[in-house]
């Protein structure tokens, strides 16, 4: 009585991937399950053929990894196909803000301070905002940045840079006590003087 032996089944798996949004598909990969007899996968020769629609462009979503057969060959197995997925994520836009340079007190934080830029269109919001006048000494300047795209993109909620408000307006007396002239004025007499800008804690010379 004849004998038939029937190839094995085997199953070519194609396996998930994930990516960002605007980047390149990831390289689509596959795997074998099924092995008989202390099998490998040494057995098989050839590739299956492994395709995706989606592109950078695609996007937000989950677009199917099909697999074929291609050139997969083996001479005691026969091939079952099992699609993967491809899912595309939101990317987080890379915002540009160079080191603002140090301002003069009383000088409103404005453009020149407040001008971070992103690859993507979108709003800005600074904190604190334009307009702000801030004390002496360093601050911290924190922006938040939200996509017109919320689909593909994410929003960047803290880009910190620091900011040093300093004195470089020169004070100029503006009332001398007793006045300059006055008569029967000792020479031990206290001399009060009044200066237009507030002025910090130190020495100097009148």
């Amino acid at each position: 009585v004849p004998l038939s032996v029937d190839r094995a089944a085997l199953t070519i798996t194609a396996a998930n991937q994930t990516r960002a949004y605007n980047t390149a598909n990831p390289a689509l990969t596959w795997s074998p399950s099924g092995f008989v007899n202390g099998d490998t996968a040494a057995v098989l020769s050839g590739a299956p053929a492994l395709a995706t629609v989606a592109s950078a462009a695609s996007p937000v979503g989950a677009y199917p990894i099909t697999v074929a057969a291609g050139t997969l060959a083996a001479a005691n197995y026969s091939f079952g196909f099992v699609n993967g997925s491809l899912s595309v994520t939101a990317a987080s836009p890379q915002l540009s803000w160079a080191a603002p340079a140090a301002i003069e007190y009383g000088t409103a934080l404005g453009a020149a301070e407040l001008n971070a830029t992103a690859a993507v269109p979108g709003a800005f919001v600074y904190t604190p905002a334009a307009g702000t006048v801030l004390p002496r000494g360093a601050h911290t300047l924190a922006v938040s940045f939200a996509p017109d795209d919320a689909v593909n993109w994410t929003g960047v909620t803290a880009e910190l840079r620091t900011i040093e408000v300093i004195d470089t307006i020169v004070p100029r007396v503006t009332d001398l006590t007793p006045a300059v002239g006055a008569v029967g004025v000792s020479r031990e007499a206290v001399l009060v003087l009044t200066f237009s800008e507030t002025m910090r804690v130190g020495t100097g010379a009148v």
